[in-house]
């Protein structure tokens, strides 16, 4: 899943959102996962609840590692600085999101 980061009047600073839209967006992603339907050729899994079960079974370091993998894409941008002070807590609200997130 990706959001993308937002510039302050489309044009200007590069903005990080606010950790309360963690939720929302996880449980619209589940949302659409679960309207899908089918989700083998995709993941190998039977069910959305599946795919939460595997995130859920990760730790938070564990995770930390596969997202911090993936920055690495956005070096050369004007994003990158933004993420990289941003990214740790997003992480920690990340984690616990999921966690408490019903199967």
């Amino acid at each position: 899943m990706k959001m993308r980061l937002d510039k302050i009047d489309g044009l200007g600073e590069v903005v990080w959102a606010d950790d309360t839209c963690i939720e929302s967006t996880l449980i619209g992603f589940f949302e659409a996962m679960q309207t899908k339907g089918n989700l083998k050729p995709y993941l190998n899994l039977a069910k959305t609840e599946d795919f939460l079960s595997l995130l859920k079974s990760f730790t938070q370091e564990e995770l930390k590692t596969i997202i911090i993998s993936l920055i690495d894409q956005y070096r050369d941008t004007s994003d990158y600085p933004v993420i990289i002070s941003n990214i740790d807590n997003h992480i920690d609200k990340l984690c616990i999101t999921l966690q408490n997130l019903p199967l």
